[in-house]
């Protein structure tokens, strides 16, 4: 199988399509061809990257709820010990 693909004007593959596209991708390549092959992985390589940020902000999240949640707890502590104090007074 081949595709169609579509360059900048460094000669870099910037897309590559299963049909023709008149004026942007005329040139066919084989699916095994190394810059289908070398584009494929740099996508990849992206997807993963994004990916791999989009889990840290949300682990930085969580994180930072956990952080909240147990000064929240502290707080709580405090004024339950303050209560039973004060009720056995």
């Amino acid at each position: 199988m081949s595709r169609f693909v579509q360059r900048d004007v460094d000669g870099k593959l910037t897309g590559h399509y299963a049909n023709a596209q008149p004026g942007i991708a005329e040139e066919e390549v084989a699916d095994d061809h190394p810059d289908i092959l070398d584009w494929q992985a740099e996508r990849r390589a992206y997807r993963l990257a994004d990916h791999n940020s989009q889990s840290n902000e949300r682990l930085r999240v969580a994180e930072e709820r956990l952080r909240q949640t147990e000064q929240n707890i502290e707080v709580i502590r405090g004024q339950l010990a303050e209560l039973i104090t004060k009720s056995r007074q």
